[in-house]
């Protein structure tokens, strides 16, 4: 279970008021064109500099292909990102 999931949990163990509790997601629709390969391009020149990933790991001219070829075999909507929002309070 990821730390998103838990955050409510764990917030109100340490005495906080919940006042919002949220989740967005970036989903990856069937048939339509990632946004993933034009990001990656405009982000790989940051991730070699600070060693995050090398071109050869990223592949960034296979990208495309290879999240069509994911959508292909799920046969549906890929969940790329989630991302939580936990807003809580000091009781009293």
């Amino acid at each position: 279970m990821t730390l998103g999931l838990r955050l409510v949990d764990q917030m109100r163990a340490q005495g906080l008021v919940i006042t919002q509790a949220r989740s967005e997601g970036v989903l990856i629709q069937p048939g339509e064109a990632s946004f993933l390969p034009t990001l990656m391009r405009i982000m790989l020149p940051r991730f070699i500099e600070h060693g995050i990933a090398s071109a050869e790991e990223v592949q960034p001219d296979t990208l495309e292909q290879r999240i069509g070829d994911e959508h292909h075999a799920i046969g549906g909507t890929i969940v790329w990102d989630q991302a939580f929002l936990v807003a809580g309070q000091v009781a009293g």
